[in-house]
């Protein structure tokens, strides 16, 4: 299998593609991408196998779950973020603020 990212690299990109959609309110918490581990064996939506036991994503709109293989996830990161400095640097800053507005939150609650 051709991997284009290291696992550090989709671990990051992923939260980037979490952080995007939030920011952008297009992800409630039935239609957000989530990352889990196969029960059974499944097809992704490009036709690669997803074995037991290994990590995928998928995201459910609507009645249809979609369902990346790590391969398709790490394809899809890849065309997405890689030698994007810009969208790095947006979805950097997307993180920021939200760890700035937990923070502040925390802190209002401990008076």
């Amino acid at each position: 299998m051709k991997r284009y990212l290291t696992d550090e690299e989709i671990v990051k990109y992923f939260e980037y593609l979490v952080t995007m959609g939030t920011s952008l309110n297009i992800n409630n918490s039935s239609d957000k991408w989530i990352c889990t581990s196969a029960r059974k064996e499944h097809i992704d939506m490009h036709g690669i196998k997803i074995n037991k036991g290994e990590i995928y994503y998928k995201r459910r709109i609507e009645n249809k779950e979609l369902k990346l293989s790590i391969q398709s996830m790490d394809e899809f990161l890849y065309l997405l973020f890689d030698n994007v400095p810009v969208l790095h640097a947006r979805c950097e800053d997307f993180i920021k603020d939200k760890k700035k507005v937990i923070s502040e939150a925390k802190s209002k609650r401990q008076w």
